[in-house]
This record gives C-alpha cells, sequence and structure tokens, in this order.
C-alpha cells in the first residue's frame, strides 16, 4: 500500500469510518470504492441512496437516483378506505409510509460500473448480479414483505424484484465562476439551484452584492434564509417523482422565473420564527426491523402528501420527495472540483452557507 494522494479529502463523522475509506484508496480504489465502505450505516441497507460523480477523463459529472418506490397495491383509495388512515403524521409512522429499500441495489451498481481495478469487474459484476437477487429476491427481500405484510401494508416480493437505480444527467446552474450541480426531482437538491439563482438575480439588478457583505452577518445570513423559504415553497409543491408527473424543472432554473421569485424578498423584513424540534419520542419512523436480517425499514413514504390532485400526492410504484441531497461544484474554466453533501431536511441551509464563500471568493 503507497501513501495516500496529497489532493484527496475524505471527511465523515467517525474517525473509523475515514480510516475505513483511507485504506481503501491506499489499496488503489477510487472515490466509488471509498463511499460504499464508509458509514453505510447512516442510511442504512434498508434505506436509499443518492449520488454524484465526476469523470475526470470525460470532465462530465453524472448521476445516481437510488430511491425507492411505493408498492404497487398502495394507493390513495386503500390508505383511506382500508388502512382508515388520513392524517400525515399517523401515515408517516405506519407500516404503509415504507418504500422499497434502495440503498442496496445503488450501493452494488457504483461500485460495479465505477471499479478502479478492471481485474475485479467480473467479480464485482458477479457479485453485484448475485448480491441484488439475493437481497431483492431472496431471503432478506422475503422477510422484508412478511414484515410489512403482517403489519397490514401491501408491499409485495415483485415490488422488491422490480426495484431499478436511476442513471441520469444532473442539474445544474452556473453561478460566477462555478456550476452547482443536483440530482434532479425526486431529490429536493433543486431548492439549492433555485435559493443561488434567486441570490444571483438579487446580484444582477443592483439589490444587493453579496462581495461587500459580511460573512455570517445578518444581513448575509437574511438574503440566503429568505432565498431558501422562496425556494422550498416551489419544491415542496412541484416536486415529485417525474417518471410518475412532469416536474416544471427547466421553469423552475430559469432565468425570468428566479428574477419574479427574487423580488418577493425584502430585504428589511426578517422572519423571526424559529422550527421546533421534532424529538424521536413522538415517533419519527415506521419502526419496522426485517426479522433474522437486521435490516431496518425506512418510511420515506412519509414525505409524500395525503392531499388528492397534489404533484407529490401518495400513489402506486410512486417515488416520494425526498430529501437526500448530495451536491458537486465545478469550476467552469478548469479541471477543479469539490463536493459536499448533508444529510437533507432542513440541514440543506448548510450546503448554501457553507459554499457561498467558495463561489464569491474562491
Amino acid at each position: 500500500m503507497g501513501p495516500m494522494p496529497w489532493w484527496l479529502v475524505l471527511y465523515l463523522r467517525q474517525p473509523l469510518a475515514t480510516q475505513a475509506g483511507i485504506e481503501i484508496l491506499k489499496r488503489g480504489g477510487n472515490a466509488a470504492d471509498a463511499a460504499v465502505a464508509v458509514e453505510p450505516g447512516s442510511t442504512g441497507i434498508g434505506g436509499d441512496a443518492f449520488c454524484l460523480f465526476y469523470d475526470a477523463k470525460t470532465r462530465t459529472v453524472k448521476g445516481l437516483n437510488g430511491s425507492g418506490r411505493t408498492p404497487a397495491n398502495l394507493t390513495m383509495d386503500f390508505l383511506k378506505n382500508k388502512a382508515k388512515l388520513s392524517d400525515q403524521n399517523e401515515f408517516t409512522r405506519s407500516v404503509h409510509s415504507i418504500t422499497v429499500p434502495g440503498a442496496a441495489a445503488a450501493w452494488l451498481w457504483l461500485v460495479c460500473s465505477y471499479v478502479k481495478n478492471s481485474g475485479k469487474e467480473k467479480t464485482f459484476r458477479l457479485l453485484a448480479k448475485s448480491g441484488k437477487k439475493g437481497f431483492y429476491e431472496g431471503r432478506i427481500g422475503e422477510a422484508i414483505v412478511e414484515a410489512v405484510q403482517t403489519r397490514g401494508g401491501v408491499m409485495t416480493l415483485k415490488d422488491l424484484a422490480n426495484h431499478t437505480s436511476e442513471l441520469l444527467d444532473p442539474i445544474s446552474l452556473d453561478y460566477h465562476d462555478w456550476t452547482v450541480w443536483e440530482i434532479p426531482p425526486n431529490g429536493q437538491g433543486i431548492t439549492t439551484l433555485i435559493a443561488l439563482g434567486i441570490i444571483e438575480a438579487l446580484e444582477e439588478e443592483g439589490v444587493v452584492d453579496f462581495k461587500k457583505l459580511d460573512h455570517n452577518s445578518a444581513e448575509y445570513i437574511h438574503i440566503i434564509s429568505e432565498a431558501l423559504r422562496i425556494a422550498f415553497a416551489d419544491t415542496r409543491h412541484y416536486v415529485t417523482d417525474p417518471q410518475v408527473q412532469h416536474v416544471p424543472t427547466e421553469n423552475l432554473l430559469s432565468k425570468e422565473y428566479l428574477r419574479q421569485r427574487a423580488k418577493l424578498i425584502d430585504l428589511k423584513q426578517r422572519n423571526n420564527e424559529v422550527q421546533k424540534g421534532y424529538p424521536d419520542e413522538i415517533g419519527n419512523t415506521s419502526h419496522v426491523i426485517a426479522k433474522s436480517t437486521g435490516v431496518v425499514l425506512h418510511n420515506r413514504g412519509g414525505n409524500f402528501v395525503l392531499i388528492d390532485g397534489h404533484p407529490n400526492c401518495l400513489g402506486p410504484s410512486k417515488r416520494p420527495y425526498h430529501t437526500i441531497i448530495p451536491s458537486m461544484i465545478t469550476r467552469k474554466t478548469e479541471n477543479g472540483h469539490a463536493l459536499e453533501a448533508c444529510f437533507g431536511g432542513t440541514f440543506l441551509n448548510s450546503i448554501q452557507v457553507n459554499c457561498m464563500p467558495l463561489l464569491l471568493f474562491s
């Protein structure tokens, strides 16, 4: 094992996970190898996974959507008339909010497609093929279905077997000398791009000059917070599974639309609301574990809304609004690139706050 190149950086919450990633890189692995090796428990094998990756040879950015879908038999009619659920919080805590686990297939696809050691490629492909079938169709899959169905859910082995990860082109927005990349809907990464576009519109109209503001000053944070508030309003309304319903991504990122949204920001009016916390005691998960597997089933379906006609309304074989949001930043004129990601939800604010100095002051 040789030394790790000076230009490779790993940042994780747990030092042992960081060490695992370093060992993978020292052995000749690449970013894909290291990413699968470190902190898989942060989402769990019963959860989902998204990925953005930069190909240095082609200088292109690609994305992977590894989020799971609802059971094919889960409809609003079933939920209201048979499951007798109409309250959003009760639905989120119920077995019906469980979606097909997508992380396992995403990890296998990633390692299979982007391993650095070509001599191991056939082995990884074989493992990926048998591993996916074993998880989604074998004993583990049967345990997942049993755990859901014994609690009144409608997930089937066919739902698991039909799951696929999606290779896709990311969405992006140019800001100063940089390009910011995000996974497109059903993920909420577009929120970052809308907020940045609103800030850029304010700059272009001469309303504010961010370079003259003190970093993390009241004015600085106010503008970012207001831009994000507007961006979240848009994404909460429009973002859904684009394979089921159209998402107007191009319009949401258009210059004209962003200029109109920027006009809603009042530089003198500050939002004094503080969001309340959600302690675990009230129940934020489905609390379902597939027997003898250790697979904790995630309730991503809780991000659906139970309003008929809403773009993100619950539906069969549908991916919910998702908060896992990997981001990538590339310089438009060079081969330099940076990557930042966060856990999702309202933590998206951290991406904006942490990236602004990089984008503005290089």
